[in-house]
């Protein structure tokens, strides 16, 4: 990671991502095979965030990719079939968790945060975060625009 991505990941992830061992690989033949398979999107492995050669690696992906890093720390590699699942479940679909109401939503009905966040699937929770981060520091939207995201955040951040 360059020292910008490190700084972005801090915001989001605290100390909770070991990011010295994340690698992010690029331009290496048998990712872009994958990427060809897997519709040009972006894969991780535990530390190693894999994009495509002819891929812009933008923060908000990279982001996303870093709360699979945070998945692989918190419940081991079973996160990668998780992601994999949803995705063939669910398609495009599985990114969508419902926006602000749908965050409200389960909060009020689960008994803590963490509950709340892992009732989603893997990418929806990558999308949560995703978009916690573009708003609140990406797009540095006023608090009201991002808090309800806030607490999902919290459950990756320490």
């Amino acid at each position: 990671l360059t020292a910008e991505e490190r700084a972005d990941a801090t915001k989001a992830f605290g100390s909770s991502i070991p990011l010295d061992k994340v690698l992010v690989a690029v331009l290496t033949p048998p990712v872009d095979l994958i990427e060809l398979i897997n519709n040009e999107r972006p894969f991780t492995t535990m530390f190693v965030i894999n994009f495509a050669s002819w891929a812009k690696v933008d923060r908000k992906t990279l982001i996303h990719e870093l709360t699979h890093v945070w998945q692989g720390v918190a419940v081991g590699p079973l996160y990668m079939v998780e992601a994999i699942h949803a995705q063939a479940d669910y398609g495009a679909a599985a990114y969508d968790y419902g926006g602000k109401t749908e965050l409200v939503k389960r909060r009020a009905a689960a008994a803590s945060d963490k509950e709340a966040f892992d009732s989603y699937n893997r990418e929806a929770e990558a999308a949560i975060i995703e978009d916690y981060w573009d708003k609140r520091f990406n797009q540095a939207l006023p608090e009201a625009e991002w808090k309800d995201w806030l607490p999902y955040d919290n459950v990756v951040f320490s």
